[in-house]
């Protein structure tokens, strides 16, 4: 009876220390370096939702569904190297204690995955990421430590990041399809340290009001380092120029879009030179010249977003609900 007893006991010990391995995370850093890893982790841990740093690497990784269940990183989330196309799997991600680093996902087109992320604490640094096209998923951010775009070659725009009033430190470099920063014009300057524009060589438009008032600061206490883009952005020099001429303030700042939400018809206060509309992971739905308003009627309901454009590459984005 009591070895019976001894037996029992050691076997719900057992049952336990299992049942507890089971439910939570695992403590510190989390490298999961292919597909069968991460995989695994679902498996070992089903109802871990907090991890204090994740680090996922190896060409063999190609989907993150199994960590669906993840709301929040302490500090870090860095990817590189992997295989993926997009981040489907981290849709419940909310918050990120440090940085996002995406880092050479040659097969990453879309962030599409990350559309719940609100708070990113540190920076956002994407680089040679060659097949990325679109950032407008992370449309939810309004605050970072530094934006750090590199040799993202087929990026064009950034549009998403209008919601962004607040950026310490802006580093964008190589990135050679990339011809519109509109969406930045939102950046108190105040809040800026750093501006660094380089080696962006369709970029020709960086003269947005905020960042002219930045360069209107003494730069030995607001460094700045603009140069080898194209057009008015070609250099600092060249920047500072078309801010005396304030040829951006004829643009689309205060040309109103409504309704928002939309149901069927969307109304422009006056007329611009072209308006494109794409949806949240970047795809285009309708490009049209000469527009006041446009029919909306046919699309489904969802967010979007709706460049404006006037000639001179000025634009303006912004992000409308269909219901």
């Amino acid at each position: 009876m009591k070895n019976f007893v001894t037996h029992f006991i050691t076997a719900l010990a057992l049952i336990f220390v299992w049942g507890q391995t089971q439910a939570q995370c695992p403590t510190g850093s989390v490298y999961l370096t292919s597909q069968q890893e991460v995989n695994d982790f679902a498996v070992n841990y089903p109802n871990c939702t907090t991890l204090q740093y994740l680090e996922i690497f190896g060409s063999s990784v190609i989907d993150l569904t199994p960590l669906n269940n993840l709301t929040s990183i302490t500090n870090s989330l860095y990817i590189h190297d992997t295989s993926l196309i997009d981040l489907t799997g981290l849709n419940n991600l909310t918050s990120l204690g440090e940085d996002l680093r995406l880092h050479s996902n040659l097969s990453l087109t879309s962030l599409a995955g990350l559309e719940n992320l609100s708070s990113i604490a540190g920076a956002i640094d994407l680089a040679y990421n060659y097949q990325l096209t679109s950032l407008s998923v992370l449309s939810n951010i309004n605050t970072l430590g530094a934006l750090g775009l590199t040799e993202n070659d087929i990026l064009t725009s950034l549009s998403g990041l209008e919601g962004i009033t607040f950026i310490s430190f802006i580093f964008i470099h190589g990135n050679d399809l990339l011809t519109d920063i509109a969406a930045l014009q939102n950046v108190d300057p105040v809040t800026m340290q750093m501006l660094d524009i380089r080696d962006n060589s369709n970029l020709m438009v960086c003269h947005l009001p905020n960042f002219c008032t930045y360069l209107s600061y003494n730069p030995a206490t607001h460094p700045r380092n603009i140069l080898m883009n194209a057009g008015d952005c070609e250099d600092e020099a060249a920047v500072l120029a078309a801010c005396a001429l304030g040829v951006y303030d004829i643009g689309l700042s205060d040309v109103n879009i409504y309704p928002n939400p939309v149901k069927d018809i969307l109304y422009l206060e006056k007329e611009v030179a072209r308006i494109t509309v794409t949806d949240l992971i970047g795809k285009m739905i309708i490009i049209k010249d000469n527009v006041s308003q446009l029919d909306m009627s046919g699309f489904e309901n969802g967010i979007y977003f709706v460049t404006m454009e006037q000639k001179k590459s000025i634009k303006e984005t912004k992000k409308i609900v269909k219901e």
